[in-house]
């Protein structure tokens, strides 16, 4: 297990704590003040007791709103935790069991797969990020957008591959907790906004949290900037499940306070203790210092000698959050600001210096070697392979070639061949990045590259290309939309030129 190394104070008086964080403050201008970060907003809490709260710099810039404890911000993946709440709430009253398939609770809107049973996947395993779904996501920006969105079922039913044996590896996964969002909402008979304001929102006392569908907003919400300084479109999601969900730092740090089983002021009973402890158990370990996963819940940056901290950060377009909890010593941190790329984790470290002075910051132990892939092509891999790239909207041709080197090429349709950039082996699985691009309505409302995920058996090459436009791959400033179409590729008997 990962620990997180402090050297433990006694707990100081509010007044006192409020002068210890005059270096926090410091850090947040300086973020803004040169680092471009609009605002920031962070709240802090020890043993059920708020010992700090403030905001800094514009929740909107052009119109000079300023910022503070209580303005709304986009969680981004911070959601997944709240969701998680929801679900252990239908755990609890046993109309959700989390070793079953979760197949069971989503009706017409199966998971399938062509390479692994997909009725095997676990609600849990769904939850940890191990349930070895294919990547999906779609974010859709502004009124012009606004009439694409799916239904969360026909994402589902064109999207939901599984293509890694359940439970095999941690692969974290947003679409995954869209799919828990859709449990949620069958299984209570309610809209997934509608039962976690009535289930988790109100019953916490949470009066600034809510889940931003159709681009709601509460009044006071932090506008979102992109990396110019640019005001984002409204940013609307086909699955708010995983990354829709807003809050104030105000509200976060009372829900951070709630995870550790603190009584808050105002709040009602909602997970007893045991389920509690049960969404906190870290049942996913993988090889990264943040596999280990829970139920909406990360092991977060750690290191031997200390107490365990928990928690999530969240990072979208407009976006970047940090809630880290430290049950040991009943401390929960909320970080939150309004654009993508601010490091609200350095605010975190900041503040954990404040209370702590001999905290050092994480260590990150380094990846053991067996871990890291290959850039070297296996045998079986290498030569000219042939195949079909499968979509809701027809299929068509495919092309792969493979050098010794690691030298591939990748080509769909009549299309100009694409090189495989960055292609990398590991455990009979390639990944790798080519300029190529899908030709479905869904993938083609934005400019996008195509990554490749493809395991090897024998004499096929099986897998997913999978529509990527986001920062990530350069293909657009925003994140857009990463889309997973089945592939396979037979040995071609030939070699084409």
């Amino acid at each position: 297990m990962k620990y997180l190394g402090l050297m433990l104070l006694a707990c100081v008086s509010v007044t006192h704590a409020a002068d210890r964080f005059d270096p926090v403050r410091a850090r947040i201008h300086a973020k803004i003040e040169n680092d471009g970060v609009p605002s920031i907003a962070v709240a802090v809490a020890k043993d059920g007791k708020v010992l700090w709260e403030e905001g800094f710099g514009w929740a909107d810039r052009e119109n000079r709103v300023a910022a503070d404890p209580h303005t709304v911000y986009l969680l981004a993946s911070i959601s997944k935790t709240f969701t998680g709440v929801g679900l252990m709430n239908l755990v609890q009253q046993g109309k959700v069991a989390l070793d079953t398939p979760i197949n069971g609770y989503l009706g017409t809107a199966q998971l399938h797969s062509w390479s692994a049973d997909a009725n095997a996947v676990s609600v849990r395993q769904m939850a940890n990020h191990t349930s070895g779904l294919a990547p999906t996501e779609q974010f859709f920006y502004g009124e012009r957008e606004a009439a694409l969105v799916p239904p969360v079922d026909l994402t589902i039913a064109r999207y939901g591959n599984i293509i890694r044996t359940p439970g095999a590896r941690f692969e974290y996964s947003n679409f995954g907790y869209g799919v828990l969002g859709h449990v949620i909402a069958r299984v209570s008979g309610q809209p997934f906004a509608e039962y976690m304001r009535q289930q988790v929102f109100q019953p916490l006392n949470l009066t600034r949290t809510a889940v931003g569908t159709g681009g709601a907003r509460l009044q006071g919400t932090a506008t979102l900037y992109g990396l110019q300084g640019e005001r984002i479109p409204s940013l609307i999601f086909d699955e708010p499940a995983f990354g829709g969900i807003q809050s104030s730092a105000h509200d976060l740090v009372r829900f951070g306070m709630f995870l550790l089983g603190q009584r808050v002021p105002g709040q009602r009973a909602l997970l007893n203790e045991p389920t509690l402890r049960e969404m906190r158990k870290m049942t996913s370990h993988g090889v990264g210092i943040d596999d280990d996963y829970g139920v909406g819940l990360y092991t977060m940056e750690t290191y031997e000698n200390g107490p365990v901290g928990i928690g999530h950060g969240g990072s979208m377009s407009g976006s970047h959050t940090n809630l880290f909890l430290l049950p040991e010593e009943g401390l929960v941190v909320a970080v939150l600001t309004n654009r993508y790329a601010s490091s609200p984790g350095e605010v975190r470290d900041e503040v954990l210096r404040a209370l702590y002075p001999k905290w050092r910051g994480p260590t990150l132990p380094a990846t053991p070697e067996s871990a890291k892939p290959s850039t070297q092509a296996p045998a079986q891999w290498q030569g000219e392979w042939t195949g079909t790239l499968f979509t809701h909207e027809g299929d068509k041709p495919v092309r792969f070639r493979v050098q010794p080197d690691g030298d591939a090429h990748f080509r769909i349709d009549n299309q100009p061949w694409a090189l495989v950039d960055k292609a990398s082996f590991r455990d009979g699985w390639l990944q790798g990045l080519s300029s190529a691009f899908v030709p479905t309505s869904d993938a083609a409302r934005r400019r996008h590259n195509t990554s490749l995920r493809l395991h090897s058996e024998g004499d096929r090459l099986v897998g997913v290309a999978i529509a990527n436009s986001g920062p990530f791959d350069g293909a657009d400033p925003y994140f857009v939309l990463a889309l997973n179409y089945r592939v396979e590729f037979r040995r071609a008997q030939v070699s084409q030129q």
